[in-house]
């Protein structure tokens, strides 16, 4: 399972890579990846549609893209997650477990996961408030947030949802963290494409 600092790698590597893009359409590939969200996958997909990544924290081992003021979306890698951007076009690994593309047409974003311990859902949050979800608080033993998730979702949600896993690399390309390591960021050269280690990371190849 990916430690501490190598968590810290993956919320860097959305930062730059993802954050102030707005989400074109949010595939769902395995259902177990968004297991924890209320809405299921189709709801998941729908509310994931024309949101835009404003922000990437981390708690503990936990990351949450904060999606507008009052929702973000969680994110835990379990023991082989990984965050992948790349090109669009490639071709989908068997393990991508959710896909995100973009409103801009660049780097699609692609949760990988091949062990499925890993999981997505979208959550509420308010600043100095944390409400852990229908399973075991996810926060526990999380740092201070800055503004930290509620566990909970609306009500006044029409759709319900689905939550997805993915891995950040460098527009087109990146990637970071050592081999079987759990990691995304920004690497110059052609599209990464997950290892098969047992813990993210991300690679040129």
């Amino acid at each position: 399972m990916p430690e501490l600092p190598e968590v810290e790698t993956v919320r860097a590597g959305i930062e730059q890579h993802v954050v102030g893009r707005t989400v074109a359409a949010a595939e769902v590939f395995n259902p177990r990846a968004v297991r924890r969200d209320l809405a299921g996958p189709d709801g998941f997909a729908a509310a994931m549609a024309g949101r835009t990544f404003l922000r990437a924290e981390r708690r503990g081992k936990y990351l949450w893209f904060a999606l507008d003021d009052t929702e973000a979306l969680l994110a835990h890698l379990g023991m082989s997650g990984q965050f992948i951007v790349g090109d669009p076009d490639r071709p989908l690994s068997p393990h991508v477990r959710v896909r995100f593309t973009f409103t801009d047409g660049g780097p699609d974003l692609r949760f990988t996961d091949q062990r499925t311990f890993g999981h997505l859902m979208v959550c509420s949050f308010s600043p100095g408030v944390i409400t852990p979800p229908v399973t075991p608080p996810i926060m526990e033993g999380a740092s201070p947030p800055h503004s930290p998730p509620t566990g909970g979702r609306r009500k006044n949600r029409a759709a319900p949802r689905a939550a997805a896993k993915v891995k950040a690399l460098g527009p087109g390309s990146a990637g970071t963290a050592p081999r079987g390591r759990g990691g995304a960021g920004p690497m110059p050269g052609p599209a990464s494409r997950p290892t098969g280690g047992r813990r993210g990371s991300t690679l040129p190849r």
